[in-house]
């Protein structure tokens, strides 16, 4: 009996300690799971035409509820966007054109289908006018207008008059990119307190992407911000090696060359979308603080690229989860609201949605943390604050020298690109964190932002600065 009585001590013991057991610091074997994930062909990045962001809100409510917070709900609200989720095919005098990596769309396009002359553009012997002088000759009836993007400029005003005009006919504008070749290393592994080995990347592997035979320059960037409408005519992106490889170089009229496009669109006009908001209760109730990320991306482009957006944004939606484990072992001083968006590739729609209906009055918000893009690899971290976030700032400014995580807390001014912003015009103090211009910096915004090539050597260093912040 006392054999036995001794066993079953210790196996109390012993079941006790693993069940008390408080992870010390943020998992990064679970952190690195979520991105790659939310980074999977599963989630068709996160978009809107094949319920990607959907199926993204569903994981994110389950992965909320398994970390043991106190509360999970979802926040409706609704916008519309623009995809082209088709047919996506673009050929020059029959060269095929990678979609998404050497030509892709302006997200306000519409559908364009058919073959078009191209009339090409360049300052050489340009007069102002001749352009819709040129487009009204029978020749150049139909015609796609190709210039250099980073010219565009010098003909605006024949290019603002062209739109403008009804009674031309032009299928559309054709810019031309050009692009430096893919980055290599650029940063010595910075040695941070909290992350004392340099991290690898996501895979130590080629992107599939790359071994397909694209090439190794970089892929053209797509957006979303301007999606909520569609315009009457296209604009294409072309990368200008593919185009110059693809026609002739006549300029100022026909290349002699011919375009064959076939896109499809779909608008989606009052879109369903969904905030999810997870709570963990602190020691008080009479104020909270926020943390914030996306987990919406831009989906796809045709029937076949992706856009994963394993640094925009599985690294912050990843962090939010992370910090949730954490804090649900780790009671803070005040409520924490984890604030998962939507709709921030499109127009910030979600977080000014919350901005406009909080759960808790903005005026009891201590602090607002916001992480966009942590997956990258830049000794210094950029930051932005709010005016009456700038407190908050100088405090994580003194954290980050005590702790050693980053050489230094770079402070930009306050810009309305991220979930932080409708937030800060409304007083409440904001701090945003995002590591750019590291190596993985270049790819994002391209079907390249994948497991591949995020850097994983910024997600710790943020989690255990913000951990410092609430705790100490």
């Amino acid at each position: 009996m006392q054999r036995k009585s001794g066993f079953a001590a210790v196996v109390v013991a012993v079941s006790f300690l693993f069940i008390g057991c408080k992870p010390s610091a943020p998992d990064m074997k679970y952190y690195r799971r979520v991105v790659t994930e939310l980074s999977s062909p599963r989630y068709q990045g996160r978009g809107y035409a094949k319920d990607g962001v959907k199926l993204t809100s569903a994981y994110l409510q389950r992965e909320y509820r398994r970390a043991g917070v106190d509360g999970v709900e979802t926040q409706p609200f609704t916008f519309d966007v623009n995809t082209h989720a088709g047919q996506a095919s673009l050929s020059i005098d029959g060269q095929v054109l990678a979609p998404g990596y050497e030509w892709t769309l302006r997200e306000f396009s519409p559908a364009i289908h058919g073959t078009f002359p191209l009339y090409r553009l360049d300052t050489l012997g340009y007069t102002p006018g001749q352009l819709l002088d040129d487009l009204q000759r029978p020749e150049y009836q139909g015609a796609f207008v190709a210039c250099d993007y980073f010219m565009a400029r010098y003909f605006r005003p024949d290019i603002t008059r062209l739109k403008a005009d009804t009674t031309l006919s032009w299928a559309g504008m054709m810019l031309l990119w050009e692009h430096p070749e893919q980055r290599t290393l650029t940063y010595e592994p910075y040695k941070s307190k909290a992350s004392p080995k340099s991290s690898p990347k996501g895979k130590d592997l080629k992107s599939p992407l790359l071994q397909e035979g694209v090439g190794e320059t970089l892929p053209l960037k797509y957006y979303k911000a301007e999606s909520s409408t569609v315009h009457p005519k296209p604009d294409v992106w072309v990368r200008a090696d593919a185009f110059n490889r693809s026609t002739s170089q006549q300029v100022n009229g026909s290349t002699g060359g011919q375009v064959t496009i076939d896109v499809d669109n779909q608008f989606y006009k009052d879109y369903p979308a969904e905030n999810v908001i997870a709570r963990i209760d602190g020691l008080r109730h009479d104020s909270c603080y926020v943390f914030t990320a996306h987990y919406d991306h831009l989906g796809t482009f045709g029937p076949n690229v992706i856009y994963y957006g394993a640094n925009d944004n599985a690294s912050g939606t990843a962090a939010l989860l992370t910090l949730a484990r954490y804090f649900a072992h780790h009671r803070p001083p005040f409520d924490i609201l984890f604030l998962s968006v939507s709709g921030e590739d499109c127009g910030l729609y979600g977080s000014t949605y919350y901005a406009e209906h909080p759960l808790v009055p903005l005026d009891r918000v201590k602090y607002l943390i916001n992480i966009d893009m942590i997956g990258d690899n830049n000794p210094n971290l950029y930051s932005e604050a709010s005016e009456a976030g700038m407190d908050g700032w100088r405090r994580f400014d003194e954290l980050n020298r005590q702790g050693g995580y980053f050489r230094e807390l770079e402070r930009g001014a306050l810009a309305a690109n991220s979930d932080h912003y409708p937030f800060a015009v409304r007083g409440v103090p904001c701090v945003f964190f995002e590591n750019e211009g590291g190596d993985a910096f270049p790819f994002y915004h391209t079907p390249l932002d994948d497991i591949y090539h995020i850097r994983f050597d910024s997600a710790l260093p943020v989690m255990q600065l913000v951990i410092d912040f609430i705790e100490k």
